[in-house]
């Protein structure tokens, strides 16, 4: 059980350094925008934002998907 207890914390380790760059990247975006974003970048099609909040600018959303390549995803938007 130990074993598997070292395993599960390396993997949740190895996991959170590899998702911290791209949640320090919503930092520039407000919470929802930067969540509608990265899911319409990974190709989830969620739509845009809701009024009055704005799709982030396009040098944040370049900023957004070098993390997400990065991070070992794939950008399909």
């Amino acid at each position: 059980m130990t074993s598997m207890l070292v395993g599960i914390r390396k993997g949740s380790l190895e996991a959170q350094w590899r998702l911290n760059p791209i949640r320090l990247a919503t930092d520039k975006s407000s919470f929802p925008v930067a969540t509608k974003d990265l899911a319409n970048l990974v190709g989830m099609q969620v739509g845009s934002p809701f009024l009055p909040n704005l799709s982030s600018p396009p040098k944040q959303i370049e900023h957004l998907k070098r993390q997400l390549v990065d991070g070992g995803f794939e950008v399909v938007g």
